[in-house]
């Protein structure tokens, strides 16, 4: 930094030295033509030439110089308001990323259920499921079909049936979609009670249009049907947690 300001205090003094230079050649050149003295003049024009030079070079310099220390101001500045992006609440990238896969999931909505969505399926904020009488939050997935979490289990609802009803599937720990259909794996848990001849794990391939299920005891047989049925989504299933991580990092703060 000390070399930098020494280095443009160098290029103002070469500026300022080279002006009077140049002032003073053309003086003393005028005079010694109008003199008649030829020789004299030619001399102060080579100086003329040469101060005019310097002039020239410590403008550029000095050009240069400045330039570095605006860019130099611009990219701290971005980096700083980036930084202060970073700690304002009002600025979350995950709330950002929570709202691009709610938006997805919106894309990927039956047609004929499109215009019917209620406001605040896909309000990026805490969710309750409005037949749901516990305090269990509601993961909106393709309208009307959503996950309720209560004690780290998910289960599938369909929004537009009664709470009587509305259990579709429960446990729930991968799923993979497109918008036609949903594959799913659970896992229950060591609290469960099994029905007779019910595996501990087992693979659904559920139908978003129809509503209609098919179960699996393995992942290959669930992706092959999944695959002749024109399933186009990755048959790689992700864990719940993950699709929507950037929801439960955010789930105590709203995005008005």
């Amino acid at each position: 930094m000390i070399l930098l300001f020494s280095y443009f205090g160098l290029s103002v003094t070469g500026l300022i030295l080279g002006g009077i230079l140049t002032l003073v050649t053309v003086v003393f050149g005028i005079i010694s033509l109008a003199g008649g003295k030829m020789q004299q003049a030619a001399i102060w024009l080579f100086g003329f030439c040469i101060a005019l030079s310097m002039v020239i070079f410590s403008v550029i310099h000095i050009v240069e110089r400045v330039k570095e220390k605006v860019e130099t101001g611009v990219e701290w500045m971005s980096q700083h308001q980036t930084y202060n992006n970073y700690n304002n609440p009002q600025f979350d990238y995950s709330k950002q990323h929570r709202q691009d896969v709610m938006d997805t999931f919106r894309l990927m909505v039956d047609e004929k259920f499109a215009g019917n969505i209620p406001a605040t399926f896909y309000a990026n904020k805490d969710n309750k499921f409005e037949h749901d009488s516990g305090n269990r939050d509601t993961l909106p997935f393709i309208y009307p079909y959503a996950f309720l979490v209560y004690n780290n289990n998910y289960t599938l609802i369909n929004a537009l049936k009664s709470s009587d009803t509305v259990a579709l599937a429960n446990e729930i720990s991968k799923i993979s979609y497109d918008k036609h259909f949903l594959l799913f794996k659970i896992e229950h848990s060591s609290e469960y009670t099994y029905k007779e001849n019910e595996p501990e794990i087992a693979y659904y391939l559920f139908d978003l249009k129809t509503g209609a299920q098919k179960q699996f005891l393995n992942s290959g047989k669930l992706n092959d049907q999944a695959g002749a049925n024109g399933f186009k989504g990755n048959t790689e299933m992700e864990y719940i947690s993950d699709v929507y991580a950037d929801w439960f990092e955010t789930k105590n703060g709203d995005m008005e």
